[in-house]
C-alpha cells in the first residue's frame, strides 16, 4: 500500500499544483497541511483485485474525520471499499483493515457469506457514525444494492440481509411452461442520503429494455424497503417501497410526451418530502414527492419541472440536451441545482449551468440571468456534484476539458475571481483523475473535492476557501 505518494510522478503533480496557490491570503487556497500540499493519494492493491478505483464519494464524520468510497478497480463487476482518513489527511489505522474496508472475501455461494455489496456510487453517514452506501450489482447482478456498516467499518448484520439490502425489481415472467415466474427489470444507484428520521433515501434509474426511468426508493433504519412510500397507480415501481418517474399517456393511441427519465441525485426534505434531479428525454429536470411517494402536485402541478436549457427546438429529435446533475441548499432553504448544456450546434462544447429555486419551486429570478448562471469558462465542461459555503458562494465540480476541475460562484451567480484563477481550479498532470467525483464543504468551511474517472486509486484534494 502506499499513501500520500512519494514516487516521481506524484512530487512532478505537487509541482503542478503549487502554481494554482495565490500569493493573496484573502484567495483560495491548497489547505498544505492536508497530506502532501493539500493533495491525498491512495493507492493500494487489494486483496482480490489488481488495483484501486478511483474515489466516486466523500462523507464526514462527526469527528471530523473523511469517508472515501471507492471500488476495488474501475470496472464493472466491482467490489466496493470505504478509506477513513483522519483531518491531517492519513488513513486511520483503528479504522477497519489499517484504515481501510474492503468487502470482497468469501464466494457468494459460501455458507457464512456476508458480504457481496456491488460496485459502490454513493455513501452517507449517519447522526451516530454509522456508514450506508448504495451502489449496484450484488448477487443478483442487476439491482439496487444498500449496505450499512458500524463506524468502525465492521459490517451491521442487522441491516437488511445481514448487513445488505438488494430491493430488485421483480416482474412476472410470461412463460407457459413456468407458472409463477418473474424476471429483474436491471436498477442502478446514483445517490444515497439519509432522513430526519434515519430512513435511507436512494435514488438511481430502472431500465426496461433500453430506456430508463427515474427511481427512488426508501428503507427503514433497518435496512428494510418502507412500504409507506409507495406512490400510486402512475408512479409506483411495482415494489412497495420504491417509485419510479414514468412515460405518459397523453392520448387514446397510447403516444406518451416523453419516453425517458433518469435521476442523478436525491435529497429529502422537510415533512418527509423528497426533492430529486436528472433529466427526461435529455432535459433537465427536477421531482418531487410527497412522504407517500406520490408526486407533489403542489411542485409544478404534477411534481415534475422540465426545462429546455439550450433553447432550440429539437429538429428530429436531435440533442440540444440539457441534465441536471446535483443539488444543495442555501441558508435560507433555496435549492441550487448544477447541471450542464449540450448546445444542438456545439454539442462536443457541454456549457456548465448553475439554477437556483425559491423554496415554491419557482425559479428564483434574482439570481444569474433570470435564474441560471452560466459561467464562461476557457474550455468545456460537464458538472458533477454541488456544494455551498457558509457565506453563500457555490462551488462546483465536473469534468474540464478531460480533467478534474472545480469552478466557484458568488451568491448572486457570477464567476468568484478570488478562487484560484479567474474562479477555476483545474491543474493539468494533477493525480486527481479525469473528474471531481464528489465535493463537500467540511465542518470548518474548507472545500474537500475527490478525484476520479479513468484513474488508479483515489485522490483528494482540500482547499482553504479565503
Amino acid at each position: 500500500m502506499r499513501i500520500h505518494g512519494g514516487t516521481t510522478a506524484f512530487l512532478a503533480a505537487l509541482a503542478v499544483l503549487a502554481l494554482f496557490v495565490p500569493s493573496s491570503s484573502g484567495k483560495a487556497r491548497l489547505d498544505r497541511g492536508f497530506g502532501e500540499g493539500g493533495v491525498v493519494s491512495i493507492t493500494s492493491k487489494p486483496p482480490h483485485a489488481n488495483f484501486t478505483g478511483g474515489a466516486r464519494a466523500l462523507a464526514e464524520t462527526g469527528a471530523g474525520d473523511l469517508l472515501v468510497l471507492g471500488n476495488e478497480s474501475s470496472n464493472y463487476p466491482a467490489d466496493l471499499l470505504i478509506a477513513r482518513l483522519n483531518p491531517g489527511g492519513r488513513l486511520d489505522r483503528d479504522f477497519a483493515n489499517q484504515g481501510i474496508r474492503y468487502t470482497r472475501g468469501l464466494p457468494s455461494w459460501h455458507p457464512t457469506k456476508t458480504e457481496l455489496l456491488g460496485m459502490g456510487t454513493d455513501l452517507a453517514v449517519g447522526k451516530r457514525g454509522g456508514i450506508f452506501t448504495a451502489g449496484y450489482g450484488g448477487i443478483s447482478g442487476g439491482c439496487v444494492v444498500a449496505s450499512g456498516f458500524f463506524p468502525n467499518g465492521a459490517l451491521k448484520i442487522g441491516f437488511g440481509d445481514r448487513g445488505r439490502s438488494e430491493p430488485c425489481l421483480r416482474v412476472p415472467y410470461p412463460s407457459k411452461g413456468c407458472q409463477g415466474c418473474t424476471t429483474i427489470h436491471r436498477a442502478d444507484a446514483s445517490s444515497i442520503s439519509l432522513d430526519g428520521k434515519g430512513r435511507v433515501v436512494i435514488g438511481g434509474q430502472s431500465y426496461r429494455g433500453y430506456r430508463s426511468r427515474a427511481l427512488v426508493m426508501r428503507l427503514t433504519r433497518r435496512g428494510r424497503l418502507d412500504p409507506t412510500f409507495s406512490g400510486n397507480r402512475g408512479n409506483s415501481s411495482g415494489l412497495k417501497g420504491a417509485v419510479e418517474v414514468r412515460p405518459r399517456t397523453i392520448n387514446k393511441e397510447g403516444d406518451k410526451s416523453f419516453y425517458e427519465s433518469e435521476l442523478a441525485e436525491a435529497r429529502p426534505l422537510r415533512h418527509q418530502k423528497v426533492l430529486a434531479v436528472g433529466s427526461i428525454d435529455r432535459h433537465f429536470a427536477m421531482y418531487r414527492f410527497r412522504a407517500n411517494g406520490v408526486p407533489d402536485r403542489s411542485f409544478h402541478g404534477d411534481g415534475i419541472l422540465t426545462l429546455n436549457l439550450d433553447k432550440v427546438p429539437d429538429p428530429e429529435n436531435q440533442c440540444g440536451c440539457s441534465y441536471a446533475t446535483g443539488v444543495d441548499f442555501d441558508r435560507k432553504g433555496r435549492v441550487l441545482v448544477a447541471g450542464y448544456i449540450r448546445p444542438l450546434y456545439n454539442y462536443n462544447r457541454p456549457q456548465p449551468v448553475v439554477l437556483r429555486f425559491l423554496k415554491s419551486g419557482r425559479l428564483d429570478r434574482s439570481f444569474g440571468r433570470k435564474g441560471m448562471a452560466k459561467p464562461r469558462l476557457p474550455k468545456r465542461m460537464t458538472t458533477t456534484r454541488i456544494a455551498i459555503q457558509d457565506d453563500g458562494k457555490i462551488v462546483v465540480g465536473g469534468r474540464y476539458d478531460q480533467r478534474f476541475g472545480l469552478f466557484r460562484l458568488n451568491p448572486g451567480g457570477a464567476l468568484d475571481r478570488s478562487f484560484f484563477r479567474r474562479g477555476l481550479f483545474a491543474p493539468e498532470d494533477s493525480g486527481l483523475g479525469a473528474m471531481a467525483t464528489d465535493l463537500l464543504i467540511d465542518r470548518r468551511g474548507r472545500i474537500v473535492a475527490t478525484g476520479g474517472g479513468h484513474t488508479e486509486g483515489m485522490a483528494l484534494v482540500r482547499i482553504r476557501p479565503g
